[in-house]
């Protein structure tokens, strides 16, 4: 994605054409920062529960309703400071090893 801009200097983002690419995965983050909750198709499809505000509900480890999913950051507090988002990066992260070992 590009961001850039608009007219009323609001950030907006822009597809880059031919950027698509496929790759196997186990394990996938996405740090979006300030995108806020929003609509989201992950949220969507995985049919995460959401408080009356839009953001995901967690538990105190930071997993979502759905088991072996974690949040963190923007998407269940808003908008706040990267001190903040790396903390509560680092908790999830904390949890999904955890988890992981009780598995």
């Amino acid at each position: 994605m590009n961001w850039k801009k608009n007219e009323n200097g609001q950030w907006i983002s822009e597809e880059i054409p031919n950027s698509e690419f496929v790759m196997n995965s186990d394990l996938i983050l996405l740090a979006m920062g300030f995108i806020g909750p929003g609509k989201n198709i992950y949220v969507e499809e995985l049919g995460l529960e959401l408080d009356k505000k839009g953001f995901i509900v967690r538990t105190p480890g930071n997993m979502t309703s759905v088991q072996g999913v974690f949040v963190a950051g923007d998407m269940t507090q808003g908008a706040s400071l990267v001190v903040r988002a790396i903390a509560d990066g680092l908790k999830s992260a904390k949890s999904v090893i955890k988890y992981l070992e009780e598995k």
